[in-house]
């Protein structure tokens, strides 16, 4: 019983230690997606028995910019900052907010879970991100419970953060795990 408290134990610490990393690299926004995905491969790391060292987080790090995360990454944040604005427009009372709200918030969160999706995917030397975005939306759809599991785990990092903001750190650590485990739940 001790081993198997050891090695959550040790899962955790990976997962704080991916969440640090990935907030670190997640910074300047556009950075975000490679971040995620490098991230993610961390914490699979730990899982297959490959180094998770913390000189490898830099270099999963790089592949992933390498492998279109950076443009893509660059994509994301005028998208999120245009839904963002949209949702911050509608709680002036402009006529229709309530749809508009709704639409803004379902495209927000279907945004981020399938960016999630694929970062839970991504591995130095494998697919490009624009392919892991393309297969995550479909196993997005394809998978409802699984695409539940990371809103619920959005939820957690939203609310844990808003309650005590150095929560961000295990709570996203926690996240990157929760999109691993969907993503390994299904293969």
């Amino acid at each position: 019983m001790r081993q198997a408290r050891g090695e959550r134990l040790a899962l955790f610490a990976e997962c704080v230690l991916a969440g640090l990393l990935t907030l670190i690299a997640a910074v300047p926004l556009v950075t975000l997606l490679p971040a995620l995905g490098a991230g993610c491969d961390h914490i699979a790391a730990h899982l297959d028995g490959r180094s998770t060292a913390l000189s490898a987080y830099p270099r999963r790090l790089l592949m992933s910019f390498r492998r279109g995360g950076l443009g893509l990454g660059a994509l994301l944040v005028p998208v999120l900052g245009v839904l963002t604005l949209d949702l911050l427009a509608v709680r002036r009372g402009l006529p229709g907010a309530a749809p508009v709200a709704v639409i803004c918030a379902a495209a927000t969160i279907t945004l981020l879970v399938v960016v999630l999706r694929a970062a839970a995917v991504w591995r130095p030397g494998g697919p490009s991100w624009p392919v892991l975005l393309r297969d995550a939306a479909v196993r997005a759809r394809a998978d409802p419970a699984g695409s539940l599991l990371l809103v619920g785990g959005l939820g957690m990092l939203i609310v844990c953060t808003w309650q005590l903001p150095p929560l961000v750190i295990p709570a996203l650590g926690c996240l990157l795990m929760g999109g691993v485990a969907v993503e390994r739940r299904i293969s």
